[in-house]
């Protein structure tokens, strides 16, 4: 099964999206700033990433653009994200993110953006 890196700093929701994805078989990686995401993508094998936009320090528009250029361009990303301004989603497609969800979110639009994600890899 593949193995999801979720960068978000919200404690609650780090323990929400870990049961989720666990449930469904996935290895969970968590991260709870964008250095530390870059860090275990550094060090660790990951299939994809779920992504916060507002965190503390390296917000995640750098760390999307930071994976772009790295080595792992191709890497699925899903922005899963309070902010529903329309400049944040087209800047995030430019990313070439995989998904923009917004929170609150369904658990199962999750999962299927995860299957999505991981089906072009």
């Amino acid at each position: 099964m593949a193995t999801i890196l979720v960068i978000e700093d919200d404690p609650a929701l780090q323990e929400v999206l870990y049961q989720l994805l666990d449930s469904e078989g996935y290895t969970v990686l968590l991260a709870d700033s964008g250095e530390a995401g870059l860090v275990t993508l550094t060090y660790d094998h990951v299939d994809l990433v779920i992504v916060d936009l507002r965190l503390p320090g390296m917000d995640g528009f750098a760390i999307c653009d930071r994976i772009r250029a790295s080595d792992k361009p191709s890497l699925p990303i899903i922005v899963l994200t309070a902010n529903q301004e329309p400049q944040s989603v087209i800047k995030s497609l430019r990313l070439r993110v995989n998904n923009y969800i917004t929170k609150p979110f369904l658990p199962d639009d999750l999962f299927k953006s995860v299957r999505d994600a991981l089906a072009g890899i």
